[in-house]
This record gives structure tokens, C-alpha cells and sequence, in this order.
């Protein structure tokens, strides 16, 4: 409509026409395409960032100028947010009495957001530019041709999410949080797998400010590779961006330990350890008393690179120190090394034998336990006179255990008799 003003001012600006422009003057009042005059918009409308955030701070700038050589003074000049579909939402800001002289541009620039409080959500919006001459109605700036300036300027509302850290091993605590979503609301969380497969979506709520934060545990057989997580705002069904982070390979640093740290032979030890390479096997190594090695053995990690075992000492393992260590299969590295001690068994020696009694002929079972083992002992025995037989040599095996038999002459004489045995390296005697 600024077209046809000028090419009708050109037409009867003469010295017969200032009556009949002064009469179009008179009927445009009022009205926009008058209204804006020579000034509109030359720069602008920018949004910044690209997109928004519901809650968050954004500049908008613009400029405008007079382009027609003649001086011209605004009530004010306003920025005004709408909605996608053009209806007003709220005054961004008001500059108020603005004046151009001919071929003056002005910047204009602000800052604001989009309230959650006032129930703004994700979404499209816009921003325009309007100006009030004194005596007329508000209107909407144009643009100068040419000048790719753009008002109202479309931009989206998009929430955002964000994390720390972005990488770390299994076990690594993340924190996760977002902003910008439909305040007190429910959106999903999607989580794409490195192989690209996606878990099933989790519920996600949103405080009243449309924010959420909340603390992630890797687990500790959590897949290495690289996750990719995003939120869908439930109301509008937007999607924040996308965040990638690693999981990265377990740091191979092997420890083991055990319980108890020595007990005589028959003691049950629990072996562990942790830091290894998950789902590996690795070699255990143990060094016996006089330095050289049983055969190393295997040993299957679990999926955290952990294992725990029960080790029962046999009966007759030697006394003395034995020290062990795990080294990682696929990388060789070799754990710490524990050293724990079989102690010497107790001396408690004990002796019992079955049957109690029986004529001369009958064969007895006489046996002992608690002696020090792959030792000799002496065997007593009373006759029922109160004498002594010559004491015997009585071998011990490898746990100080004997067992033997001991079939009565025919021609033995009836009465009772006591048996004892005396353990030889501490000369302690037996029941």
C-alpha cells in the first residue's frame, strides 16, 4: 500500500494536487501501511540462540530505518511474542517516543523468555516488530525491500539436556538433566544402545519449572561403547537434542585378596579379586615354601572382572608360606601378590580303637589323630600285671593320623590293658 501512496503523491503533488493529497492523507489515517510511514524494518528480526529454551534467557534484535528522506517520530515501538499462530502473548518490550531523522537506522535489542509459570511449553512462536504513531492505531512494521530482513521471524521453543561427565567406565556415576519441557509433566527418556537398538523409553517427570535432574550409575557390567540419550516432551511430543556419551573400557588394574591370612591344613580360605577384564579368563600362580610353582591354573572372571572362590587346604598340605598371584589373561598384567601361611597342625593327640574287648584271636582296629604329621611316635601298652611291653614305632601320615590293626595272640592273657601313644617331635602324649 506504500507503493500506491507514492505513485499517487508523485501524481498529485503539483500545485493543483496538495487538496487532494491532503484528502488521501485524511482517508489512509490510521491506517498500518501509513501508519508505518518511511521507516520498517531493515535488519532483523533475529532470534538468538536458535532455538529457545522455555525458561531461559534469549536476545531478539532488529533495526529500523527511514528510507524516504523525511523525518518521523513514533509513540513508541514495541516487540511483541506470539504463538505459532500468530495470536499475542506477551509485550517483550516497549521503547517508547522514538524519532528518525531522514535515512537514520536505529538498532533495537532485548532480552526475554518464554515463562513456564505462565504455562509456555516447546513449541513454535514468533516475534514481531509494531509501532504506534500518536493518534493512531498500533501496527506492524514492514520490511525494506531488499534488505532480507524478516518480520514477525518464526523460531521454536526446543527443550534442552544436557550431562557430566561424557565419558567414564562402568560404575561411573552421570548426571543428567534438562530443561525447557511442559512444567509438571511427564516426558520419555530414550536411550539408543551401541549396536543401535534402543531400550524401551522411561517415564521422565518434569518439575514445575519444566526442569528435571537426576543421577545415572553405570552398572558395572555395562557394555562399552557409545550411548545416545534424548527426552520427548510429553504434552507437545518435541524432542530435545541429542546427547552421546562413552562407556569406556574397564581400566584392567587386578587386586586380590583373601580370608583368613593362615590356619593349619583343612582351613577353608575364600581368594578374590577384582580389576580384571571382564568375561576373561585369567592364570592364578601359587608359589609353594621352597620357591618353586604348582602349575598355574585357570580362572574365569565374571562380567565385572571379579572373581571369588573357596579354597579348602587339604589335610596334608605342607606347613610353611605360600604366596599367590592372578595375572589378567588378554592383557598380562599381573595382580598383586598375597602371601598366607599353613600353619603347623595342632598337637592334641588321640587315640581310640574298636572293639573294647574280645577272647585272644580277635583282631582290633587301633587308631589316632592330632599327632604332628609324617612324624613317629612311640606306642605304650600295660599289661594287666602293671608291666610295660617295649615301646613301638608308630608311623604318622601326612594330616598325623594312623590307623592300624592288631590281631590278639591266641595264647594272650585275658585282663585288661591300656594303650597310649606318644607324639615324637613334642613328646606329648595321647589319651
Amino acid at each position: 500500500m506504500k507503493r500506491i501512496i507514492d505513485s499517487v503523491r508523485r501524481n498529485l503533488f503539483n500545485a493543483k494536487g496538495y487538496f487532494l493529497f491532503a484528502l488521501l492523507l485524511i482517508f489512509w489515517g490510521g491506517q498500518e501501511s501509513f501508519a508505518a510511514g518511511w521507516v520498517d524494518v531493515n535488519v532483523g528480526v533475529t532470534v538468538s540462540p536458535s532455538p529457545v529454551t522455555v525458561g531461559k534467557n534469549f536476545d531478539v534484535s532488529f533495526s529500523l530505518k527511514e528510507y524516504k528522506g523525511e523525518s518521523k517520530t513514533f509513540e513508541y515501538v514495541q516487540l511483541w511474542i506470539q504463538d505459532g499462530r500468530g495470536n499475542d502473548l506477551f509485550d517483550a518490550a516497549t521503547w517508547n517516543s522514538v524519532s528518525f531523522s531522514p535515512w537514520q537506522q536505529k538498532s533495537f535489542s532485548t532480552t526475554t523468555f518464554l515463562d513456564p509459570a505462565w504455562g509456555r511449553k516447546p513449541g513454535a512462536y514468533r516475534a514481531i516488530v509494531r509501532g504506534k504513531v500518536a493518534g493512531d492505531v498500533p501496527f506492524n512494521f514492514g520490511i525494506i525491500s531488499g534488505s532480507g530482513a524478516v518480520n514477525p521471524r518464526s523460531f521454536s521453543a526446543a527443550p534442552i539436556i544436557a550431562q557430566v561427565p561424557m565419558s567414564g567406565p562402568p560404575g561411573t556415576t552421570f548426571t543428567q538433566w534438562g530443561e525447557g519441557f511442559t512444567a509438571n509433566s511427564t516426558a520419555s527418556l530414550h536411550v539408543k544402545k551401541p549396536d543401535g537398538t534402543e531400550y524401551d523409553p522411561q517415564p521422565l517427570g518434569m518439575d514445575s519449572i519444566g526442569h528435571f535432574e537426576v543421577p545415572y550409575t553405570a552398572p558395572m557390567d555395562k557394555e562399552p561403547g557409545q550411548y545416545t540419550w534424548w527426552v520427548i516432551d510429553g504434552p507437545t511430543g518435541i524432542s530435545s537434542n541429542q546427547v552421546t556419551y562413552t562407556i569406556e573400557e574397564p581400566p584392567v588394574n587386578p587386586a586380590i585378596a583373601q580370608s583368613p591370612m593362615s590356619g593349619p591344613p583343612g582351613t577353608t580360605f575364600t581368594q578374590w579379586g577384582t580389576g580384571f577384564t571382564p568375561n576373561s579368563t585369567a592364570s592364578l600362580h601359587v608359589k609353594k615354601p621352597d620357591g618353586t610353582e604348582y602349575d598355574p591354573q585357570q580362572l574365569g572372571m565374571d562380567s565385572i572382572g571379579h572373581f571369588e572362590i573357596p579354597y579348602p587346604s587339604p589335610m596334608d598340605k605342607a606347613p610353611g608360606q605360600y604366596t599367590w598371584w592372578v595375572v589378567d589373561g588378554p592383557t598380562g598384567i599381573s595382580s598383586n601378590q598375597v602371601t598366607y601361611t599353613i600353619e603347623q597342625p595342632p598337637v592334641n593327640p588321640t587315640i581310640a580303637q574298636s572293639p573294647m574287648s574280645g577272647v585272644p584271636g580277635t583282631t582290633f582296629t587301633q587308631w589316632g589323630t592330632g599327632f604332628t604329621p609324617n612324624s613317629t611316635a612311640s606306642l605304650h601298652v600295660k599289661k594287666p600285671d602293671g608291666t610295660e611291653y617295649d615301646p613301638q614305632q608308630l608311623e604318622m601320615d601326612s594330616t598325623g593320623h594312623f590307623e592300624v590293626p592288631y590281631p590278639s595272640p591266641m595264647d594272650k592273657e585275658p585282663g585288661q590293658y591300656t594303650w597310649w601313644v606318644v607324639d615324637g617331635p613334642t613328646g606329648i602324649s595321647s589319651n
